[in-house]
């Protein structure tokens, strides 16, 4: 029992320590304001985060995590739009649980592998579902033509990342009409996504994510 209080006090102290270095930043996103980011940073280096982050969509948590000397550390979970895990990345044990999709972009199950694969890997999307959904409803506006005309579908657009997981370019992989593609075009664009970048025989490659936006109309 001693022990187990001595461990328990000693990781009080490191905690209290660890915060009375830090600071708490809060971020309200300018375009969808009811999504907001916490995390903390070095109050000698404000520009070096340290300890829990944690993203938030109309008050639900869609991403937490936390950061050791400015780098992911521990476990982050990114959660899907029914509040489920979608990714958990496990920085200790090295691991990474992935959604694994069918060809209409659904969801069909989780994949186990490594955050260094050893093999394949497509470009991960560590923007949780809630938040996408959210920013859709902030961001898009149906093109007046396409709703005169009664056009509706499923858009995909195709977004580059390169091998450090940065955005390099926008394309309609799926077209729906032009005023509807230009649109998912404009508004994927403004949303803060975050990659992991794609694999290829355990190395770090150029690849692509494909994101769906359905328009449609009221009945």
């Amino acid at each position: 029992m001693k022990k187990v209080l001595l461990s328990i006090s000693l990781s009080l102290v490191i905690s209290l320590n660890v915060f009375s270095q830090t600071k708490k930043v809060k971020f309200i996103n300018p375009l969808v304001k009811s999504v907001k980011i916490e995390y903390y940073v070095l109050k000698a280096n404000e520009g070096i985060k340290e300890g829990p982050y944690q993203r938030t969509s109309r008050g639900t948590v869609s991403t937490t995590g936390e950061y050791h000397n400015n780098e992911p550390s521990g476990l982050w979970k990114v959660y899907d739009y029914n509040g489920e895990t979608n990714i958990e990345i496990d920085y200790v044990a090295g691991t990474i649980k992935y959604p694994k999709y069918n060809g209409n972009l659904d969801k069909v199950g989780l994949i186990d592998d490594q955050i260094v694969p050893a093999g394949d890997r497509p470009v991960m999307n560590l923007l949780g579902g809630k938040e996408l959904v959210t920013n859709y409803g902030h961001l898009l506006r149906y093109p007046a033509d396409a709703r005169d005309n009664n056009i509706m579908g499923k858009v995909v657009v195709a977004i580059d990342v390169d091998e450090s997981g940065e955005i390099k370019g926008y394309r309609i992989n799926r077209s729906v009409y032009r005023s509807i593609d230009e649109e998912a075009i404009r508004v994927v664009k403004l949303i803060d996504f975050e990659f992991l970048p794609a694999y290829k025989d355990g190395k770090p490659v150029k690849g692509e994510i494909l994101i769906p936006i359905s328009f449609q109309l009221a009945q």
